[in-house]
Parts: C-alpha cells; sequence; structure tokens
C-alpha cells in the first residue's frame, strides 16, 4: 500500500445557477484510459488508474488522501507496448465481511479474486474471468473460470464469515454471465436464460425460470429492489427487447417499450431507471414493476446511464452518448442536471461520505473531483381535500419545504406539471397553493401537481401535491337545534370563541341562500372565520349534548 503524493486546492465552481467551492484530487502521472468506474465502500471511494511508472493499479480515495492499494508488477518483452500489459485491470468490486473483494487481471502476475482490508491484497481464488456480480447474504458467492493446462473449468466459490472458502465445480459448459440475490434466493443469467441457483453439500443446481406467455432469452442487466427483480429481455417469437419483472410471489410481467433497452439498469428509490432508444429517440424511464414504466425525460440520441451515487438522501445519475456526459439529480419524475461550470464530461460518480466524487475534464485533462453536492431542500408530498363552493383566490394550504443547507437562501415555488387547466395558483415566494377557477371544481374530481421548490445557492427539489374535489354539505335544519346563528357584516378575519363545543367538531357556514361557503373545525374551543365577503351567515352546527352555546365576537 503506497501513498500517492496529491495536489489539493480549491476550485470555485457553479452547480444550477448555485456557487460552492470543489476540491480536486490531481496526481501527477494518473490517467483512466479505460474509464472511471469507482466504486464507495469503508468510507472511500476504490478505482483503477493507470500511472506511467506502475501501470494499472487499484487506487482508495480516503478523505484527502490518495492511496496506491495493489502493486501488480510484470516484466515486459522488448516488443511489447508498455501501456497495454503493464499493472493490472480491476473489477467487480463488492464489499464483504469489512473487507473489499475485486477482481483483478493483467500479464505477469496470478489473475483471479482478490482480498483487501489494509495492507497488501491478498489473492483468494486463482482464476481466469469471473461472473458480473456476487451473491451475497450471510455468504459471498459467484461463479469463475480456472484455467486447467490446455482447458478449463467452471467453478461455483463460497466464502463464509471465517474466510474460508468452499468450491463447487459446475457440470455446464459455462458460468453464469450475471448474478443476483432477491427474495433470499439466488438467481443467474446461464447461456442467455434467468434461473435460480441452489447450493447443496454436494452439488450447485440451476433451474431456469419459466414464463409461459412467451420464451424469453439473451437475459441481461439484472436489477435488485426491495420489491421486484427487474431485467431485460427478448422475447424470440416476436424478436423484440422487453423490460421483465419477477415479483416476490413469482409473478413475471414483460412491458414492450422500445426495440432496444440500454445495457445498464440501476435502481434508485426503490424503482428502476433505464434508457431506451429507438431510431434517433433516447428516452429515460422509471419502472416500480406495478405499472408500466413511465417516461421520464427525452435526452440526447443514444444516451445511456453510466453511473449512479446516494449521497445525502439524494441520487446522482452520470448519462452520457460519447459525445457528451454529465451529471443528473434525481428528481422525483424528473432529471435536473448538474451544470459544473469549467467542467465537463463528467462520469463515474461515487459518494465519498458526505462528499460527491466524480470524474471531469478541465481544459482537456481529466481530474478526480471530491466536492460538497447540491443540498437542495426537501420538499414533502401533501394531500389536501378541498370543496366545490370554493371561490377563487382561496388559499387551501401550503407546500412544505425545509433548507438543507447551512446558507439557507430564499424559495421560489412554481408548479411545473399538472395544471393545464390553470385551476389552481401557487405563491411563488411561500408556498401556499389557491384555487385559480373556482369553475372547474367539480364534486369527485382529483388533480395531481407536481410542484418543484428552488432555493437559491442550494438547487432544486419537488414534490407531489394530490389534491381531491369533494361535494359541499346540503343545508339541515335538524342540525340546528337552538345553534342557530347569524353574525354582522364583516370584511376582515374574525375569531369567535366557545368553552362548550367539543374540539374537532365540524360547524357549517352558509350564506343566507343557504349556499355553503365553509367548513370549520373547533379548534381548543375557537373558531376562526375567514375572509368573507360582507353579508350575513348561518352557523349551521348540532351540539350533541343538545345544549345552547353562546358563541360570542372575540
Amino acid at each position: 500500500m503506497k501513498y500517492l503524493s496529491t495536489t489539493l486546492f480549491l476550485l470555485v465552481a457553479f452547480i444550477a445557477s448555485a456557487q460552492y467551492a470543489s476540491k480536486v484530487v490531481q496526481t501527477t502521472g494518473l490517467t483512466y484510459p479505460h474509464g472511471f468506474e469507482p466504486y464507495s465502500a469503508d468510507n472511500s471511494v476504490f478505482f483503477n488508474a493507470y500511472h506511467q511508472r506502475r501501470g494499472f493499479q487499484l487506487f482508495q480515495l480516503k478523505g484527502d488522501r490518495l492511496i496506491q492499494v495493489s502493486s501488480f508488477k510484470q516484466k515486459l518483452g522488448k516488443k511489447e507496448e508498455p501501456e497495454a500489459y503493464q499493472g493490472g485491470q480491476t473489477s467487480n468490486y463488492t464489499w464483504f465481511n469489512n473487507q473489499l473483494y475485486f477482481f483483478a487481471k493483467g500479464k505477469g502476475f496470478k489473475s483471479g479474486l482478490y482480498s483487501y482490508n489494509g495492507g497488501r491484497p491478498q489473492l483468494v481464488y486463482k482464476c481466469e474471468a469471473m461472473s458480473r456480480g456476487y451473491l451475497q447474504g450471510k455468504k459471498l458467492e459467484t461463479q469463475v473460470v480456472v484455467r486447467k493446462g490446455d482447458s478449463t473449468e467452471f467453478h461455483h466459490i463460497v466464502i463464509d464469515n471465517y474466510n474460508k472458502i468452499r468450491r463447487y465445480l459446475l457440470n455446464q459448459v459455462n458460468i453464469c454471465s450475471e448474478l443476483a440475490r432477491f427474495n433470499n434466493t439466488n438467481y443467474g443469467v446461464l447461456d442467455g436464460m434467468l434461473g435460480a441457483i441452489t447450493t447443496t453439500d454436494a452439488a450447485v443446481g440451476f433451474t431456469a425460470v419459466q414464463f409461459d406467455k412467451a420464451h424469453l432469452d439473451y437475459a441481461r442487466s439484472l436489477t435488485v429492489t426491495s420489491s421486484h427483480l427487474v431485467y431485460q429481455a427478448t422475447n424470440i417469437d416476436m424478436n423484440v427487447n422487453l423490460v421483465v419483472s419477477l415479483s416476490k410471489a413469482g409473478d413475471i410481467k414483460t412491458y414492450r417499450v422500445y426495440d432496444y433497452a440500454g445495457d445498464m439498469m440501476t435502481s434508485v428509490n426503490n424503482a428502476v431507471y433505464f434508457t431506451a432508444h429507438e431510431d434517433d429517440i433516447t428516452k429515460l424511464y422509471r419502472f416500480d414493476g406495478k405499472v408500466n414504466p413511465l417516461e421520464v425525460e427525452t435526452l440526447p440520441n443514444n444516451t445511456m446511464i453510466t453511473s449512479a451515487a446516494y449521497i445525502n438522501k439524494q441520487w446522482m445519475l452520470t448519462l452520457g452518448n460519447g459525445f457528451r456526459s454529465s451529471l443528473y439529480r434525481v428528481n422525483y419524475l424528473g432529471l435536473r442536471e448538474q451544470d459544473v461550470r469549467y467542467i465537463d464530461n463528467i462520469r463515474g460518480a461515487a459518494a465519498l461520505k458526505d462528499r460527491l466524487v466524480f470524474m471531469g475534464a478541465e481544459n482537456g485533462h481529466d481530474h478526480v473531483y471530491a466536492s460538497e453536492p447540491l443540498l437542495p431542500p426537501i420538499v414533502k408530498n401533501q394531500k389536501f381535500d378541498i370543496y366545490d363552493f370554493y371561490d377563487n383566490g382561496r388559499v387551501f394550504g401550503a407546500v412544505e419545504a425545509k433548507s438543507q443547507s447551512s446558507k439557507k437562501g430564499p424559495f421560489k415555488y412554481q408548479i411545473v406539471s399538472g395544471n393545464e387547466d390553470e385551476v389552481f395558483a401557487i405563491d411563488e415566494r411561500d408556498g401556499d397553493l389557491k384555487v385559480a377557477d373556482s369553475r372547474a371544481l367539480s364534486p369527485g374530481t382529483a388533480y395531481t401537481l407536481i410542484v418543484s421548490v428552488k432555493e437559491k445557492r442550494a438547487g432544486t427539489a419537488s414534490a407531489k401535491i394530490e389534491i381531491s374535489v369533494d361535494a359541499g354539505e346540503p343545508f339541515s335544519q335538524f342540525k340546528l337545534r337552538e345553534t342557530l346563528m347569524f353574525f354582522p357584516d364583516f370584511n376582515r378575519a374574525n375569531t369567535l370563541t366557545t368553552s362548550r363545543i367539543p374540539d374537532k367538531q365540524e360547524v357549517f357556514v352558509y350564506d343566507m341562500n343557504f349556499n355553503m361557503v365553509d367548513i370549520l373545525k373547533v379548534n381548543q374551543g375557537v373558531l376562526s372565520l375567514g375572509n368573507y365577503r360582507p353579508g350575513k351567515y348561518i352557523l349551521n352546527v348540532r351540539n350533541t349534548e343538545n345544549l345552547y352555546q353562546k358563541i360570542e365576537l372575540q
């Protein structure tokens, strides 16, 4: 393990019109010719990079320290290109039993599965290739290809909490290309078919998952949420690509999106995000396994998800198409691009404690950035019940938003969707929701608004606001008894007090034509009356004790 000297400096950048400082980790001689695919674990970020003198090695970014984890060395022949062979490529990272496991392959050293928990990485199992992913419960499992002279063998290996390894010789002509664990069951893709993997003391079995509606093959991109295993497959009969979901109950459903779906799917907020392409169109979809995939955004052609990171209770994605790669924040059913000035070709997002690590290019040179991410406000999803008698301008609620930023800035509220007929309005400074077109309020109708809240110097977040319209209560003389009351004209807010009507009891308010204008509730002996138009009104309430209750102006 070696510490590399790093040059740290502050770079002023702008994200979504908000200024914040970024630290860039710049190491002399370190380049990233094979991309940047970081892995977050143990308050660190691990990644593979090329050093001029040491070749390809595994590095660990921990705080502001950049540590060389591996030391893969080899002797090169005179005709060999140094950059093409020197060092070792690492991949397939996972964290198990308080240590990092990874696969390393290169010329001149033993390729295989390694473990690292400080000090020098240890070779766990010598192999030439391995499945994508691991099966991880109380044990760590994977499948590997082992060279035996001029032939190969396929092994299923199991590592327990004591780091003991058990090997099973697979009686098949391939290993599973992908592995995933869902609903306490191990799944793999063998020769294009999804199947359940069972391990006994004697052998490892594979049982293909059957789907009676069509023959599914070429399964790929296994992605797990708490409720579904989601993957991509091809319907051989129709020659179309599908998104497939397997529920905990074993139900399989297929969904047609476009003829070709992007290879990477990522689990975000208990849903799966993926891109799909057709002709010159690329779209991002969100899929929760319950309803059809929902279209999120239209993206530049051939854009694909390249990485995902969860930091400070928000998901960040990088998406690229070979010409441009950018950083986005998942914002309910939309994306917010994080426009970092002076930095382009952003990729490889990962979380480093409370900072965001990503690769970016400045003046044509790649650097690793470890930056404090934007902390947009927390906006709460809310539901409101309103009534068909509400007038224009009536405030029926307020959007709840809370700042996460140490430098609290003013909020700006905006309805961004669901209000195409302009039935509602929102105060852009305080978030008050108002009726804008009372004629559209019909009993039984419902609206779903998406409201964005932008905080200066912090970013933007959104929430779902559900509004249901109910019918007013018809006037009832059976609720009157002795409590029929008139009160004089007023055009300002008034408060009535009572010591006998119980709290939370509803009080109906009617005008002199017996049209309902309000529904009030007693709160700690107080009735707060709204700014009604000048005139006389009726309080329509029945005391459950059938006693006269004196209500007076306060």
